[in-house]
């Protein structure tokens, strides 16, 4: 058996339209996350500290003999960049504006700029008071004409530009770091979306379904001797009244006709079919009751026989609980009844019932009873076709024990409820038992 995809991406090629159509169909979340990035980015803007930045601007020349050349004059501008940040000038512009730092902390407060091509140094001071970093910034290039100057032994450099108290905050504002923080949840809610997209391995359509290797197939009444007409030959039965059966849908209808339809080409000779799941809740009870009506209705005898002994979803359905509860298959499987008194006819022609009516502690070994057997070998000739109901593969193995009276099974799979990996085991395993599976139902697809 092939392995499956282990994602989306690994078994077909995904669009970039089709992952841009993730955001109107997640648009509450990609929202909710887009306000909240750009509300925290806000708030830090608003909480964080910001300082004020004043510059300065020298012009680096030199008129000495041997240092004419244009390459020579921008060597020693960079030699003024590297020096007006040493220790010594730190050390200085402390002592004369009497700062409270050492000289590690002013050195992250002074930036030297050098603009490429050019001899223009940028002396940039950053401080929470726009005075005192006009200050730095002005004491910096005061030591550049004269201390630093006379140090190298050169021509002072020009000031071009004597730093001013800022009137703005540095850096952006609180409402630019807003928007900046809403594209960055934007961006990351999308690209969480097209991962968890891209690495869903859940089934939802049928080309999920088909990549799966599993494919929609079914039953063919002609191919069975036909049933007794009504009413002759109606074997004894008991009445059972159903309630809360509603009216089949005409989708319903249309659905359950195309499955009836794919099933005749590919399992003619299936009677008894079993209707299991992967996983609970998966809606094959109530699959197993429209398809068993839809039969009934095309006027062929129908049997429904509720397997699942531990939690029956076709006795909660048809109200046969609490006291409407007759006595059904775990009576007969126990040797409480005979057969006639858990079969019964209902108001709907043609379909009849043999209800589960009862829990007990060893569901296993009653299904595997030969009386279970037997009941399926004398009803078969009776009836054109007889599903049975049995509990989700993941869920006990009842479903294995009532397999082996059955010619195939129909795997009930819900849109986006398991993986292809789970549906996949869940085949193997009916066919590790020698049931041949006729095919796959998806089951509360959205479309």
């Amino acid at each position: 058996m092939p392995a499956a995809p282990a994602s989306r991406a690994a078994g077909r090629e995904v669009t970039p339209v089709e992952l841009f159509r993730l955001l109107p169909a997640h648009f509450a979340a990609v929202l909710v996350c887009t306000l909240l990035g750009g509300i925290l980015a806000f708030a830090a803007a608003r909480l964080a500290p910001r300082s004020y930045q004043a510059e300065a601007q020298l012009y680096v020349a030199s008129a000495q003999a041997g240092l004419t050349s244009g390459y020579a004059e921008l060597q020693l501008t960079a030699d003024y960049q590297e020096l007006l940040t040493s220790r010594t000038m730190l050390e200085s512009i402390i002592s004369t504006l009497g700062l409270s730092t050492d000289t590690a902390h002013l050195k992250d407060q002074i930036t030297i700029l050098h603009p490429a091509d050019t001899h223009i140094l940028r002396i940039v001071a950053a401080d929470f008071s726009p005075q005192r970093a006009a200050d730095i910034a002005n004491a910096l290039a005061a030591l550049a004409l004269d201390d630093l100057s006379a140090r190298m032994g050169t021509t002072p450099p020009r000031l071009v530009e004597q730093a001013a108290p800022p009137q703005r905050l540095s850096g952006p504002g609180a409402v630019f770091n807003a928007a900046f923080g809403a594209g960055i949840g934007f961006l990351l809610c999308f690209a969480f979306l097209c991962l968890h997209y891209l690495r869903d391995d859940h089934i939802y359509t049928a080309d999920d379904l088909a990549r799966c290797w599993l494919f929609a197939a079914g039953l063919h009444p002609g191919c069975h001797a036909p049933p007794p007409p009504y009413p002759e030959r109606r074997p004894p039965m008991k009445e059972l009244a159903l309630n809360h059966l509603p009216e089949l849908a005409p989708r319903t209808v249309e659905s359950l006709n195309l499955l009836r339809l794919r099933l005749e080409q590919t399992a003619p000779d299936a009677k008894i079919i079993l209707l299991t799941s992967t996983t609970p809740q998966e809606g094959k009870t109530t699959l197993a009751l429209q398809f068993w009506q839809l039969l009934a209705g095309l006027g062929q005898r129908c049997l429904l026989v509720d397997g699942d002994l531990r939690h029956s979803g076709i006795c909660r359905q048809c109200g046969l609980t609490g006291e409407h509860k007759v006595p059904g298959l775990a009576h007969y499987l126990s040797g409480s009844v005979p057969l006639e008194e858990v079969l019964y006819h209902t108001e709907i022609r043609g379909a009849c019932l043999v209800p589960a009516s009862g829990t007990t502690s060893r569901p296993a070994l009653l299904l595997e009873h030969p009386r279970f057997a037997r009941m399926v070998e004398s009803c078969a000739p009776k009836f054109a076709y007889l599903l049975v109901d049995a509990p989700a593969l993941s869920e006990c193995s009842d479903a294995l024990s009532l397999a082996k009276v059955c010619d195939g099974a129909l795997l009930v799979v819900q849109s986006g409820g398991v993986t292809h990996q789970e549906l996949r085991q869940a085949a193997h395993l009916l066919q590790g038992c020698g049931l041949p599976l006729l095919g796959t139902v998806l089951n509360r697809t959205p479309y």
